[in-house]
């Protein structure tokens, strides 16, 4: 963890770019929403002067607060997975079966989570691995300490995951309800039934 409070988190970064140029090691570094804080500005807020010499494209200026930076070029930006396509799909599904094959619970049926459950898993996640981590470690707990031995779709209602999970799946929970009642309105009168009579 980068010490970012004390002097900006210049002192951290120093000895980050010490080892980089004098380590021969790769160093590799992963966070949340690295460019809008100061870590690629050595500890100084990103600056913006148009005009000014020095200033490249999106308002980064170069010179020491550029130098972090200037050393990590590869960023890369990871987002939830989504299953949209049948490949998402299948990478998805894989996930929950690695997921599922550490399980330790004698009454659990091999890939009942993968095969019958994977889309569920996803919406009570948001298709975030570590969220769905959580989601197994905390519902394995309880059907340990039930007795059950199984990851049931009961069992992994009663988790509470985190916060943004929790309004998410609720929003997801309210779009089917609202799509299954229009489904029932359109739905036609069962045969034999007169339509007329209501």
């Amino acid at each position: 963890m980068l010490d970012k409070i004390r002097d900006g988190g210049q002192e951290t970064n120093d000895h980050i770019k010490n080892l980089a140029n004098h380590a021969a090691v790769t160093i590799v570094g992963a966070g949340i929403l690295l460019e809008q804080g100061n870590l690629f500005t050595d500890g100084a807020p990103p600056r913006t002067r148009p005009g000014k010499a020095g200033t490249a494209p999106g308002g980064h200026e170069r010179g020491r607060a550029g130098q972090f930076g200037s050393r990590f070029a590869d960023l890369q930006h990871l987002a939830p997975l989504t299953i949209t396509t049948r490949e998402q799909q299948r990478t998805w599904m894989s996930l929950v079966r690695h997921f599922e094959g550490n399980l330790i619970l004698l009454d659990h049926s091999p890939d009942d989570l993968t095969l019958h459950h994977w889309r569920y898993l996803h919406e009570r996640t948001s298709g975030y691995i570590g969220s769905l981590a959580m989601l197994f470690k905390e519902a394995a707990h309880i059907a340990m300490d039930t007795g059950v031995e199984a990851l049931t779709r009961d069992i992994m209602d009663s988790v509470v995951l985190g916060h943004d999970d929790e309004v998410d799946y609720a929003k997801t929970k309210a779009r089917r309800q609202a799509a299954a009642r229009r489904r029932t309105k359109k739905a036609p009168p069962a045969s034999g039934q007169d339509a007329s009579t209501g």
